[in-house]
């Protein structure tokens, strides 16, 4: 107490005063008071201020006895227990900063009959105000396999006496996530359960940092030595209580060289400084903790330092976070990097953290909408009112459904988004997904790439279309009425063409005597006339009628065309001396009588336009060439002036006048006419002199189909 032995009793008063400035003299005369009036042995702990102005903790003891005059006296002992009551409130804070809560089981002879849970465990796992019945209760585990292996795990420290522990995972509060440290002390007597006990503590820190705790925490020392954090305690007089194994393991200063000793001057001059600031600091702003991240460059590492002061000293909590440092820098480092080629594209780059509802995008967007956002968009929300009205349900709808599928990892959209001016740009998004280990979606990135050139083009191209198909519409119908004005016309012009011949040779008959030879003349001229008026409009029917006419297919041999081609021109190629060959035949499945018109035209032109110094030589081939069939009509006639080759299929073309060579001039118009209604095409190669091959070639059509 401070005082001499021999002034106590002159002091007496003094005494009480320093016991009521403790806190506890109503405590301790309660205690004295029903030991005097039960004669029993009187016990109890208090507090006291000592003369020097300092809170210490007594522990009293005493038999009392009753004297003849009715007065009771002690026989006591008085203890200063200061120390261990230090001890106890500095467990209780390690065991607060270590997320610890300690549970006992009720026994009621050797069986458990209720337990008692500290209200750091109720806290740490956020039950309800209801006091748990046992773990089933207090636990809310995250599936049966874990709570069958719990429940086999009580059974077993039931059995014998021991130690046990084991990491579980529980929820808790709102199914947050959590990993805890069970640790069961059984203490058994003659297989008879007389004690139950233990602690649990949150490891879920350490589970996601790959740092579980290794050895259960049952009292001061195995707690700290137990946790990954250095830790290290001085009282105030500066003297290290304690120093654990990781702050051996961090710092590389044995355990032995530090308890016992002045903190000081253990640490390099750097990391001395840094302390002393630390805990002036805590000072200055009257609070009893203070966590700081600084690099010590004395170990060459970051540490997290936690400092917490009590009433006998100061208590050090310090990790070594250099690698999170390191990874957070390049992690800077990376950002910068992203940031920097965001604004260096053309394409607007985003970044969306779903986490923590941070949306990022890059100066793309003001380029192509040319708004001064600056920083202003920093969520998705905000992006909405830049997105076209009709198109913002279809967005959102979309990304919602792509967060929500779990196999989903990439997306793309179309959309518009408004610029100046009132006017609006097209866009394609394309994201990536990213998802955490339980597929919750927790960030998304991409880019915008501005498609309103393209948009604009397709545009123009659809409207192009539009009207082509419109044109081509029209154009069918004209040609449409063309031919049928054709045929109508060229069938009403036979009868009178008809009555001019028939007239015109009546008149030369009658009345021959009476004309002269001009007269004559001019008659023969005008029944030339009319013939040749009459094989234009034959031809011009016939071409007419192509285009009319239904392709009928049939099955038949290439000889069934040539034998009666060769009996209708007879005349004619007898007269020439011509001679027409077959290189090789084929049996065909297409339309018989256009190709005989086909050929007829083509072999009849190779007479008409042959040299008058050579007999005519026709040389005829036909090729199966797999998807089509390939015809060639070869002569040795006049052959055609390159410049002539790609006109001569025009209707009424022709190379040669009429009274050197007789014609229409819609023989090959009606040829190309029918090749292409067959689904062909037809061209012509030719030497002047030498002669002309005409080619053309048609689709094969599947027999075996047609006639299934």
């Amino acid at each position: 107490m401070g005082i001499q032995p021999l002034r106590s009793r002159v002091t007496i008063k003094q005494i009480w005063e320093g016991i009521k400035a403790g806190g506890d003299a109503e405590k301790l005369q309660s205690a004295i008071l029903q030991s005097s009036k039960s004669l029993r042995r009187f016990s109890s702990t208090w507090r006291y201020l000592n003369p020097d102005g300092r809170i210490v903790y007594h522990e009293g003891f005493g038999n009392p006895s009753k004297k003849h005059d009715g007065s009771v006296v002690w026989d006591s002992l008085i203890v200063d227990v200061t120390e261990r009551f230090e001890l106890a409130e500095m467990a209780q804070n390690i065991a607060k900063i270590a997320r610890i809560g300690s549970w006992e089981a009720i026994l009621k002879d050797g069986v458990i009959a209720d337990y008692r849970f500290s209200k750091n465990l109720i806290e740490i796992l956020q039950a309800d105000n209801q006091s748990p019945i046992d773990f089933f209760n207090l636990f809310q585990f995250t599936d049966h396999k874990v709570k069958r292996h719990f429940s086999r795990f009580i059974k077993k420290a039931l059995l014998k006496s021991g130690s046990f522990e084991e990491d579980f995972s529980v929820f808790v509060g709102e199914k947050e996530l959590k990993w805890i440290h069970f640790v069961v002390k059984s203490e058994c007597h003659h297989s008879q359960l007389i004690r139950f006990y233990g602690y649990v503590q949150d490891v879920t820190a350490k589970k996601l940092s790959e740092l579980q705790i290794q050895n259960a925490l049952s009292e001061k020392n195995k707690i700290l030595e137990s946790i990954g954090d250095g830790f290290f305690a001085v009282n105030w007089i500066g003297q290290v209580t304690y120093w654990n194994k990781s702050a051996e393991e961090l710092i590389q200063i044995p355990r032995e060289d530090c308890l016992g000793k002045s903190i000081w001057p253990l640490f390099p001059v750097d990391t001395r400084k840094k302390f002393t600031r630390f805990l002036r600091q805590i000072q200055e702003k009257k609070s009893s903790h203070i966590h700081k991240q600084d690099f010590f460059q004395d170990f060459d590492k970051w540490f997290e330092v936690n400092i917490y002061i009590s009433e006998v000293g100061f208590s050090v909590f310090f990790t070594d976070i250099t690698k999170r440092k390191l990874a957070e820098e390049e992690i800077k480092q990376s950002n910068e990097r992203f940031v920097k080629i965001s604004n260096a594209t053309n394409d607007i780059i985003w970044d969306y953290d779903l986490e923590n509802d941070r949306f990022f995008i890059g100066e793309g967007f003001q380029r192509l909408t040319g708004y001064k956002i600056g920083n202003k968009i920093t969520s998705l929300e905000e992006v909405r009112k830049f997105i076209f009205e009709e198109d913002v349900d279809k967005i959102f709808d979309g990304l919602c459904q792509a967060f929500q599928s779990p196999n989903e990892s990439n997306f793309q959209q179309e959309f518009r988004i408004k610029i100046k001016n009132d006017e609006y740009a097209y866009v394609i998004n394309r994201g990536t997904i990213i998802r955490n280990r339980s597929g919750v979606v927790i960030r998304a990135l991409g880019s915008m790439t501005d498609i309103t050139y393209q948009k604009n083009y397709e545009k123009s191209l659809q409207t192009l279309n539009e009207n082509l198909k419109k044109k081509a519409f029209e154009l069918e119908k004209s040609n449409k009425e063309l031919e049928q004005f054709a045929y109508v016309a060229s069938h009403d012009l036979q009868e009178p063409l008809r009555m001019v011949n028939s007239f015109m040779g009546l008149l030369k008959k009658r009345y021959k005597d009476s004309l002269d030879e001009r007269a004559l003349t001019y008659i023969d001229f005008a029944v030339q006339g009319s013939e040749q008026m009459k094989a234009i409009i034959f031809n011009l029917l016939e071409f007419s009628k192509v285009q009319q006419e239904d392709v009928t297919l049939s099955l038949f041999d290439f000889q069934e065309i040539l034998e009666p081609l060769k009996i209708n021109l007879n005349k004619e190629i007898k007269l020439k001396g011509a001679t027409i060959s077959l290189s090789n035949s084929t049996v065909l499945f297409s339309n018989k009588s256009m190709l005989f018109q086909v050929f007829q035209n083509l072999i009849s032109n190779a007479l008409k336009y042959s040299d008058s110094e050579r007999e005519p030589q026709i040389d005829i081939s036909v090729k199966d060439e797999g998807e089509h069939y390939l015809f060639q009509v070869k002569d040795n006639g006049l052959g055609i002036r390159e410049e002539y080759l790609d006109k001569i299929f025009a209707l009424f073309s022709r190379l040669h006048t009429r009274d050197k060579i007789p014609g229409t001039g819609l023989g090959l118009a009606i040829v190309k006419k029918i090749v292409e209604k067959l689904g062909g095409e037809i061209w012509v190669n030719s030497t002047v002199g030498v002669g002309s091959i005409f080619s053309f070639k048609i689709p094969k059509n599947d027999y075996e189909n047609h006639i299934g």
